[in-house]
């Protein structure tokens, strides 16, 4: 059978919506902000309905690539959403136009990754892991690398800003780090700042 999502009202458990795909897999859910629409990744594509009417209004994934979506996130300001292939492709999408504004690869062509993308707070900023040994952080308008988060000896695994957008935690399997998320003012030419690292937990 087809998979489908369903939508629940919380307080009286009764499903209010079940948005149904000719698909084998949902992968992952998210409310826009406003909550008037609805994203998810389906068999390794990205796509938004409308809230109220359960109708598709997106689907994204690079037409030229054809790379498969494994994350995704919506910004927090319903503008854009950022998606992040299974081998690394970054693409940065308008959602009011479906436009491509941005995109980006963070591993050689043909090489698997388990990639994680996130918006700060703001949504001025994303902040990506691709297995490696650091975190980035990207200009969300330009594409531009703002910041490397380098200090682990272990492949980062999760990255995350706090609430405020005033921290960043990386994650690896030798514990969490934390860090000042500020950028200082920096010329794209002169290359990426190396953040300013405050506390480690094992």
């Amino acid at each position: 059978m087809p998979a489908a999502i369903s939508v629940w009202d919380v307080a009286t458990g009764n499903r209010l919506h079940m948005l149904q795909e000719e698909a084998f897999i949902v992968e992952m859910a998210q409310f826009s902000t406003k909550g008037d629409r609805l994203f998810a990744l389906v068999d390794g594509t990205a796509k938004i309905w409308d809230f109220g009417t359960g109708a598709i209004l997106r689907t994204f994934l690079d037409d030229i690539l054809r790379e498969e979506v494994g994350t995704a996130q919506l910004s927090p300001d319903g503008a854009r959403l950022v998606t992040g292939g299974k081998y690394g492709l970054i693409n940065m999408w308008d959602i009011a136009t479906g436009t491509l504004l941005w995109a980006l690869s963070l591993t050689p062509r043909g090489q698997h990754t388990a990639l994680t993308v996130h918006f700060s707070p703001d949504s001025t900023r994303v902040i990506t892991t691709n297995r490696g040994l650091k975190a980035q952080i990207w200009d969300a308008a330009t594409g531009v690398l703002l910041r490397s988060l380098a200090m682990h000896k272990q492949e980062v695994i999760s990255v995350q800003f706090s609430p405020d957008g005033a921290l960043i935690a990386t994650a690896s399997s030798e514990g969490v780090r934390l860090w000042d998320a500020a950028l200082e003012t920096r010329s794209p030419s002169v290359g990426s700042s190396p953040g300013r690292f405050l506390e480690h937990f094992l």
